[in-house]
């Protein structure tokens, strides 16, 4: 059965680093995704690691939906950030 929720994250290759399955989490990325009218497109390459950078910044709710998509997707994802 597919969930609406689906239609709002990418789904993951094999080897994306993953953290432990949680299903509150990827709720509630996904809630705080779809609330907020975003949905994921493209695809994710197959690798096992890789560096991301997001920038230039729009507004402080960029930490917002880039934590709501990591929890969606339940990546594991490691965060950097410069004051």
């Amino acid at each position: 059965m597919r969930d609406a929720a689906d239609d709002i994250i990418l789904p993951l290759p094999a080897n994306a680093p993953r953290v432990k399955p949680n299903r509150f989490t990827r709720w509630l990325g996904r809630t705080i995704l779809r609330l907020g009218g975003w949905r994921m497109e493209g695809a994710f390459p197959d690798i096992p690691k890789l560096v991301l950078i997001g920038a230039p910044h729009s507004s402080n709710w960029d930490g917002l939906w880039g934590l709501a998509a990591k929890l969606a997707l339940g990546l594991d994802l490691r965060i950097l950030r410069k004051h």
